[in-house]
């Protein structure tokens, strides 16, 4: 079967748990006689110059990158969700390349307009749903004033303009992080641009940001329904999913490749080492952490062991800022793929501070395999994964004292740590879930060919 796989960008221009799924599905895919082939957009898609492809590989695997200026700079906010010359290109790939089925496994910098493009070339499409982007714009569910949205399309077009006013540079440079006003300007600026005169004293940016945000959930709800199947990652984005009225939803239990070396739990000797490793930005909640540590006044009995790169310059300053020069908060930057588990030995306990409700994070996996135990949020699947005192521990969400009071607590108890040894179990195999992709895939190719058969041939399925 010649099977493409869709991620939103690729090493070594993207590191992270959806990409080094990528990877690892795509070389297990080739080991099992499959013709796979990866799309992914470049950084600098957006730039200069009509959608073009550019051919190259990662190891073994064959890697079209999405280059081009796309529609970004003349809808830029309706771009992100739905850039129709980005969906023409390709369309007219798909239809060139003739895969057997198009396994989308996220989208977000090619715009959902791959989902439709998929569709148009009549192409059996598997769309798994690793975050929320379908129905956040963001795709954290993570709002404004911090809270964790509805996300059923249902939400009011101004909660998201909220969002959006939040997070401009415009806002940041007037409000700083005051979060009082998003509600009230994006309550007035929709009424504005609903109105025919009123929106004549608007920008035209902001008058297609809000037409566009306006229209999104319907764009996607339209596009939930072109999938043959979509694909939740964890139980606990399933429930979500299917609440919210997702059509032909599987569960896929995601797992990682365990990293080399196999686990090895060390009963740590003082100073224990807390570590991240992740993305560095607010929803992830590395500056909760940092501040969480020094309130711990855990004096020389454990360091902060940071992996991962800033993606904003003020949230870097910010946690810096909190850090305050601290020599027990040590930032060792971002690191390749292939050093994760020299990484995870570098650490004893891993702490996931995310605000948002994470669908089911690979790092988790990733550090139990290693045989370390996880500290994390009570919400999403992370709740459901880590069990207190037996694998991990737990803080309540977005709260600094009680992450701090958990932090204390596993230094200040060394008799639990033989019974997290015990507690870890083993993560599910890879290949178990590259089998169950593998069966979905002929499923769903065997569906594809049945109803197009019965729609005739000029029928759109």
């Amino acid at each position: 079967m010649k099977i493409a796989l869709v991620v939103h960008r690729f090493f070594p221009e993207g590191v992270g748990g959806v990409e080094t799924l990528a990877a690892h599905l795509a070389r297990a895919l080739r080991e099992r006689g499959h013709d796979v082939f990866l799309l992914c957009a470049t950084r600098s898609l957006g730039s200069e110059g009509p959608i073009r492809f550019l051919r190259e590989a990662y190891g073994e695997i064959p890697i079209l990158r999405v280059a081009g200026e796309g529609e970004r700079k003349v809808a830029p906010i309706r771009a992100a969700y739905r850039d129709d010359a980005i969906g023409e290109a390709l369309t007219r790939l798909w239809v060139e390349e003739r895969p057997d089925l198009v396994h989308v496994l996220h989208g977000l910098f090619l715009s959902a307009s791959v989902i439709e493009s998929v569709h148009r070339a009549r192409v059996p499409l598997v769309w798994t749903l690793p975050d929320y982007w379908p129905i956040c714009w963001k795709t954290t569910l993570l709002t404004w004033d911090d809270r964790i949205c509805a996300g059923d399309w249902a939400v009011p077009v101004s909660g998201c303009v909220a969002c959006l006013i939040f997070e401009s540079r415009a806002y940041r440079r007037l409000f700083g992080e005051n979060r009082f006003w998003p509600r009230l300007l994006a309550r007035g600026l929709v009424r504005i641009v609903r109105s025919p005169m009123g929106r004549r004293f608007v920008p035209s940016l902001w008058v297609h940001a809000v037409e566009a945000l306006h229209a999104r959930p319907a764009w996607f709800r339209a596009l939930v329904h072109r999938a043959d199947a979509l694909v939740a990652v964890s139980p606990f984005s399933f429930d979500l999913f299917r609440a919210a009225g997702f059509p032909r939803l599987r569960l896929i239990e995601q797992t990682i490749v365990p990293p080399e070396g196999g686990p090895v739990m060390r009963v740590p000797r003082e100073p224990v080492r807390f570590g991240y490793i992740g993305r560095m930005n607010y929803a992830k909640g590395v500056d909760l952490l940092v501040r969480a540590f020094r309130l711990a006044d855990l004096g020389q009995r454990a360091t902060l062991e940071l992996f991962g790169a800033f993606e904003d310059a003020a949230f870097r300053d910010r946690v810096l800022r909190l850090a305050n020069r601290d020599p027990r908060i040590r930032f060792h930057g971002e690191f390749p793929p292939e050093r994760l588990g020299e990484v995870l030995a570098h650490i004893d306990v891993l702490v996931i501070p995310s605000r948002w409700p994470e669908t089911g994070p690979l790092v988790l996996l990733e550090a139990f395999a290693a045989g370390r135990p996880v500290i994390g949020a009570r919400l999403g699947q992370m709740e459901r994964v880590i069990e207190p005192g037996r694998n991990g521990w737990l803080f309540e969400r977005a709260d600094a004292r009680d992450l701090a009071a958990v932090l204390r607590r596993s230094v200040e108890r060394p008799e639990d740590w033989p019974r997290l040894r015990e507690g870890i179990r083993p993560v599910r195999p890879f290949q178990e879930m590259v089998r169950e992709y593998e069966a979905l895939y002929r499923e769903c190719v065997e569906r594809h060919g049945h109803e197009a058969s019965n729609a005739g041939p000029d029928a759109h399925w």
